[in-house]
C-alpha cells in the first residue's frame, strides 16, 4: 500500500480544523441562530450575591463564566459557572464547577 496521496493523522487534523482556525468565530450569532446577544462570554468573572435564610447574613459568591448555553423554550442564556470563592464557605472548598445553570438576572459582572 503506497503512502502518496496519504495524510498523517497531523496533517489529518490539521486540515479538518483549518477552515475553523482561519474564520474564528466572532459572532455569537453564528453559534446560536435567532439568539440575542449574551450578557457574559467565557472567562469573564461574575457575582452572585444571597442572603441566608437562617441568618439574615449578606453573603457572595464570585466565580468565572466556564460555559453559555441558549435556553431555546425561555429564550434566554443560561451560564455556567466555576465558582473560585464565597463569603459563606471556607476557601479550600473552592474552586467549585457544579454543572447549575445559572440566569443572567442574578449574576452581575466583577468589576475589574
Amino acid at each position: 500500500m503506497s503512502s502518496a496521496g496519504l495524510l498523517s493523522r497531523r496533517q489529518f487534523l490539521a486540515s479538518m480544523f483549518a477552515p475553523a482556525i482561519a474564520k474564528p468565530v466572532n459572532s455569537y450569532q453564528l453559534l446560536v441562530p435567532g439568539a440575542s446577544k449574551p450578557e457574559f462570554w467565557f472567562g469573564e468573572k461574575v457575582e452572585f450575591r444571597w442572603i441566608d435564610e437562617n441568618s439574615g447574613k449578606h453573603h457572595t459568591e464570585r466565580g468565572e463564566i466556564a460555559g453559555a448555553v441558549w435556553n431555546h423554550p425561555e429564550a434566554q442564556w443560561e451560564y455556567a459557572v466555576t465558582w473560585l470563592n464565597s463569603t459563606a464557605c471556607p476557601s479550600s472548598e473552592y474552586p467549585i464547577f457544579d454543572s447549575n445553570l445559572i440566569s443572567a438576572d442574578v449574576l452581575s459582572k466583577v468589576k475589574a
